[in-house]
């Protein structure tokens, strides 16, 4: 028997078997009580979930903010999560709390179960408090002019921006740098820097939030803090690191100024 663990992408299910850790196509895998997963069918969808009730996530699944296909995606549930039922069914969608977070999850892909609910893993440590280089304050400086600038996906400025656009926007006219405008292109720039070790003005890079794996991006402005274009209920805003919602997101970061 194998054991689901943080890290599956799309079909495939990331997997501890026997100490090796690998992937395995999600079709050749069933959760079985214990949480773990073997050959088989995947168990049946969910009937008559009550609230208080613990169910089970049987596949990759978009947990929304309104009980809808059309709802905003506010985060991917893994396979083998487990979630709290917080109320009744609509439209074939639960009320659910996943990982400290309010939403709702189809209820064809939750089944009944006696496990725990799951606990966001968040990254340990504080937030660099090093002081910023005259590059990365101005950076910080320039990103705080847009603040509560709207949200439009697919956009890099000037007067809208999606999350990477906005990231793309403030480098290129402060730095004079092409970093393109997307987080697969940001994250190949510049230099890593650990969480611990981070200076105002670096990119911190987030995963898991409106789709699985590397999904978000913003600036650290220092105290903890990142500016970032969120969503398009909250445009540009200023958001806290440690926050249990971006804390248990983290990904990595980039030090793009001298």
């Amino acid at each position: 028997m194998a054991t689901v663990r943080p890290g599956s992408s799309g079909d495939w299910v990331a997997v501890t078997y026997k100490s090796y850790q690998g992937f395995v196509f999600g079709d050749y895998l069933a959760l079985d009580s214990s949480g773990g997963v073997g050959g088989g069918t995947t168990p049946p969808p969910a009937s008559g979930l009550n609230k208080g009730d613990h169910a089970l996530v049987t596949q990759t699944l978009n947990f929304r903010a309104g009980p809808s296909l059309t709802s905003t995606v506010n985060a991917i549930a893994n396979w083998g999560d487990v979630v709290l039922v917080t109320g009744s069914a609509q439209n074939g969608f639960y009320p659910v709390q996943y990982m400290g977070q309010d939403g709702w999850m189809g209820g064809d892909y939750l089944t009944l179960t006696d496990q725990p609910v799951s606990v966001p893993s968040v990254v340990s440590g504080n937030p660099g408090s090093a002081p910023a280089t005259s590059q990365g304050q101005a950076m910080v400086d320039y990103a705080m002019k847009y603040l509560g600038y709207p949200y439009v996906w697919a956009t890099h400025g000037p007067n809208t921006f999606d999350c990477s656009g906005f990231t793309y926007w403030v480098v290129l006219n402060v730095l004079k740098k092409d970093i393109g405008a997307g987080t697969w292109l940001q994250i190949s720039q510049g230099t890593p820097v650990q969480y611990g070790d981070l200076k105002p003005g670096d990119l911190v890079f987030f995963q898991n939030t409106y789709t699985w794996g590397l999904s978000h991006v913003g600036i650290y402005i220092g105290n903890g803090q990142f500016i970032h274009a969120e969503n398009e209920t909250t445009g540009v805003k200023i958001s806290s690191l440690t926050s249990t919602y971006y804390a248990s997101r983290w990904y990595g970061a980039r030090r793009i100024a001298n």
